[in-house]
């Protein structure tokens, strides 16, 4: 889960020549990988999106070496609550816990978002979820989630990091150790966490407000954007991106952020200081990593990329295959 950003702004991506790092796959070949070095240590970096068609097959030949290349596989950033369970699973699998995804006091949608925002609502729900009616009780960023999540299954598309279990096989098949580099958020007194959970209702209202504006343009850019990343044309993803608005994941970074909150913890800091110490792990016992980062990271420096040049690695000026293993 990432919380960068509670409500993200769209910005615009640098031209294709200010990438912070060459590519090191010829175009229409598959997904890019990039390369950042750190003196005799390299980071080859699948660049991934949110949203994307895939087959079941085998990763692009360019990933497949890059990761048969690498002495480890550094994972994500992210946090994990609780004992191992993600919190939007969390919410479905605590029965203490499950009326949090609801407004109170039989409350509906209706009554807690502005007019406008509400019609906007009713118009782009019937598209996607019809008259479900389940999802008039929930908090406005839930209704978000499930709006969202309702629009990937009509349009075929799969969430979430592309490629990471054939990653995980194809580390595990060459016996390439992976890091853990998330952020594990220990629960002090669960039943407490519970009964204070609140997001402030404000930034609840602007998450649906935020997803519905997205929503606007994004189905069919995200079949644009996942074409173009599957065949490793940057220059369209870069167009694609900066033309259009992407759901920014508001209710996974809200959720996180509460629980965090709750506990006295500072979410982003705590995320960013766990991948940075897997890093430095994986740079104390291997000259070669492999790690994904999203494209938009990529393209505005931000995120992943901020974290890696803050560790002193720069765009590499050769391509992996000119280089000793």
């Amino acid at each position: 889960m990432s919380s960068q950003g509670v409500i993200a702004q769209q910005t615009t991506p640098p031209s294709v020549t200010e990438l912070p790092a060459v590519n090191v796959s010829d175009a229409d070949t598959g997904p890019h990988v990039w390369e950042f070095s750190n003196g005799p240590v390299r980071v080859l970096m699948l660049g991934t999106i949110d949203h994307a068609r895939l087959s079941a097959g085998d990763p692009a030949p360019d990933v497949r070496n890059a990761i048969q290349q690498s002495g480890v596989v550094l994972g994500s950033p992210g946090v994990v609550i609780g004992e191992g369970i993600g919190i939007l699973r969390g919410l479905s699998l605590w029965p203490s816990i499950r009326k949090s995804k609801y407004l109170p006091e039989g409350k509906q949608l209706a009554d807690v978002v502005p007019p406008d925002l509400y019609a906007s609502w009713r118009q782009i729900k019937s598209l996607y979820l019809g008259e479900n009616a389940d999802v008039e009780r929930m908090m406005p960023m839930y209704g978000a989630w499930k709006l969202h999540e309702a629009m990937l299954t009509k349009r075929g598309l799969r969430g979430g990091n592309q490629g990471r279990s054939l990653i995980a096989e194809l580390a595990q098949k060459h016996s390439i150790d992976m890091l853990d580099a998330r952020f594990h958020l220990v629960i002090k007194d669960p039943k407490r966490a519970v009964q204070q959970f609140q997001v402030p209702q404000q930034q609840d209202v602007e998450c649906l407000r935020s997803t519905l504006a997205s929503m606007q343009t994004s189905p069919l850019a995200f079949d644009e954007l996942s074409d173009a990343w599957s065949r490793g044309d940057v220059a369209k993803m870069t167009a694609t991106l900066a033309s259009n608005r992407f759901p920014d994941f508001c209710w996974v970074a809200l959720t996180d952020q509460a629980i965090a909150r709750q506990q006295g913890v500072l979410l982003d800091s705590e995320m960013r200081d766990a991948w940075v110490a897997a890093l430095r792990k994986g740079m104390a016992t291997s000259n070669t990593i492999f790690m994904t980062a999203p494209v938009s990271d990529l393209l505005n420096q931000t995120g992943r990329i901020a974290w890696l040049t803050g560790e002193g690695f720069r765009p590499a000026l050769t391509s992996p295959d000119e280089q000793p293993d």
